[in-house]
């Protein structure tokens, strides 16, 4: 019942983000960039319902009616590159970007590995990045996975938040829009 509730949201999120895209509306649609500066190691693309910031404050209770943010992490002209999507009518997804955006530089390439491995389904890896990840760094990153797709997972307030290194990608530039 809840994944057939979740999947309707999702293609209502969808469809009226198609509508704002078609009316050439792009300002009703909120986006940030980051831009880095090395190749990915781990790429992604996917949405999701957050139920918690990077500040670890709950956004929204996932019995109602949420909010979805879509988050792509892929590789342009050689580089890394992250993009959040939501819409702007939605003020929780926004605030989990805002929140996402707050945090140091150093930490945003770790970050977006640990959000991409609790909340989006299309996630991939190299190969040398992962067989040179130490065994505990492997085992919370298949444990994100493992506990999101069980139907008793309590996400944790912490879940987003920093504690680990994944990913050593320098920013070389941030948007807004």
């Amino acid at each position: 019942m809840w994944s057939d509730k979740a999947f309707e949201e999702a293609h209502h999120a969808l469809m009226r983000t198609e509508k704002l895209i078609a009316a050439r509306r792009f300002t009703d649609v909120g986006s940030l960039i980051v831009r880095f500066d090395a190749p990915p190691s781990v790429m992604a693309a996917g949405a999701f319902r957050p139920q918690y910031d990077f500040d670890a404050r709950r956004l929204q209770n996932l019995a109602g009616e949420c909010c979805y943010v879509a988050m792509h992490l892929l590789a342009a002209d050689g580089a890394a590159v992250l993009a959040f999507t939501w819409l702007q009518s939605d003020s929780s997804a926004e605030r989990f970007v805002r929140t996402f955006a707050a945090r140091p530089e150093e930490q945003m390439a770790s970050l977006a590995v640990q959000c991409a491995f609790e909340h989006i389904e299309h996630t991939c890896m190299s190969d040398p990045w992962w067989s040179n990840l130490k065994r505990p760094m492997q085992a919370a990153l298949v444990e994100r996975v493992r506990r999101a797709n069980s139907l008793a997972y309590r996400q944790s307030p912490r879940c987003l938040s920093y504690r680990i290194r994944y990913a050593n990608w320098p920013v070389a530039d941030i948007r807004r829009s």
